[in-house]
């Protein structure tokens, strides 16, 4: 199940100069290594863009789009080697699982580029977290018997998201849910949101974007669950939102 984790929204408004994977110092390097195994292993799939820095697909500071999608990861200008292509797809199928996650999933990213700020920013977020488990995942697969952490405390966006909207009766917990979000407007399922619960829930969105210190008008989000990973307390069948 996919987990939407806050370097997702990418978009940070500081430098502006591309810098290829020949300019990065060795320190640099190492550190930014480190920061990628770190994402991997606790299922954070932003190592992709890290890794991709470091490989000399990206540049940092470069805007890109990145999309995993039907088992193959791709970037929308930069094209993979044979081998490069395999690798990245079976890395990224590994930290999806890492994540709790499973290999169909779907992943898109869209930013104005590969910050060093935001990447230690995030890696930070994790080692705080730790050694508790930094993934979703965990409150998807609760036994029934646990109760789930209070929506306040919720750590990752699409949580938040979905503990609210199931309050709201938006979404059914036994069926899959899918939850857009681009240039204001959110989408449950496929169907545009009405204008009371899209005010609440993008703006939702745009606070958690914004505290994180991204540009929420450079932001899209994608979510989806299935209901075999679902595990909150109290589902129940969604009603019509007119």
């Amino acid at each position: 199940m996919p987990k939407p984790f806050l370097i997702l929204v990418l978009s940070a408004l500081i430098g502006t100069q591309t810098v290829s994977a020949q300019q990065l110092r060795p320190s640099l390097r190492d550190s930014l290594q480190k920061a990628s195994d770190l994402m991997f292993k606790t299922g954070t799939y932003g190592f992709v863009t890290v890794d991709a820095v470091l490989d000399g697909i990206l540049e940092l500071n470069e805007p890109y789009e990145f999309t995993y999608k039907d088992k193959r990861c791709s970037f929308k200008k930069e094209k993979l080697s044979k081998k490069q292509q395999r690798v990245y797809n079976e890395k990224f199928i590994t930290c999806l699982k890492n994540g709790g996650m499973t290999e169909n999933s779907t992943v898109s990213i869209r930013s104005d580029g590969v910050r060093i700020a935001e990447i230690f920013k995030t890696t930070a977020y994790i080692a705080a977290d730790q050694p508790a488990k930094s993934s979703s995942a965990a409150w998807f697969n609760t036994p029934p018997n646990k109760v789930l952490p209070d929506r306040d405390s919720a750590r990752h966006l699409g949580d938040l998201l979905v503990l609210n909207m199931l309050d709201d009766q938006l979404v059914d917990t036994s069926k899959k849910i899918e939850i857009k979000y681009s240039l204001g407007s959110v989408f449950v399922n496929g169907k545009k949101l009405n204008e009371e619960h899209n005010s609440k829930y993008s703006a939702m969105i745009e606070n958690v974007n914004k505290q994180s210190g991204y540009n929420p008008d450079m932001m899209t989000f994608d979510f989806s669950a299935h209901p075999n990973k679902l595990r909150y307390p109290h589902p129940g069948p969604v009603t019509s939102d007119k």
